[in-house]
């Protein structure tokens, strides 16, 4: 089964895709099994340049991984795109109830960070048109 690897890189340097591509091929996944899209600096971009590649490949229907806080920008952004999405989500936050909890920390202002981010990608990706 071929994996579909999207990223450019956001500054100079080698791009995401590429890097992905060598964690695949150091775990074993043959080089011919590894579509790559290197274009894309973004979910919606991942989404737009990465149809191409499954299309002309036959595919139309995904198993979409990524970061479960991207998972509904991500798989918004490919179903727009005519894909029928099966979400792969990694990376949960698991929260526990314990005294830190209820103490302001870095931790706490990380994760708000990137739930203002997912809120604010969905708004901004609705906008725009874009899912």
């Amino acid at each position: 089964m071929p994996i579909l690897v999207c990223g450019g890189s956001l500054r100079q340097g080698t791009p995401y895709a590429t890097t992905m591509k060598d964690v695949l091929e150091s775990a074993g996944i043959p080089s011919s099994s590894i579509w790559t899209e290197m274009q894309s600096r973004s979910t919606h971009e991942n989404a737009v340049y990465g149809s191409p590649v499954l299309r002309k490949n036959g595919v139309k229907r995904i198993a979409l991984i990524v970061e479960a806080s991207s998972m509904p920008r991500a798989a918004a952004s490919f179903r727009k795109e005519g894909f029928v999405v099966i979400p792969m989500p990694i990376r949960f936050t698991q929260l526990d109830i314990a005294a830190k909890d209820f103490v302001p920390h870095w931790q706490a202002i990380a994760l708000n960070g990137e739930n203002i981010h997912e809120l604010v990608g969905l708004a901004w990706y609705r906008l725009r048109g874009w899912i």
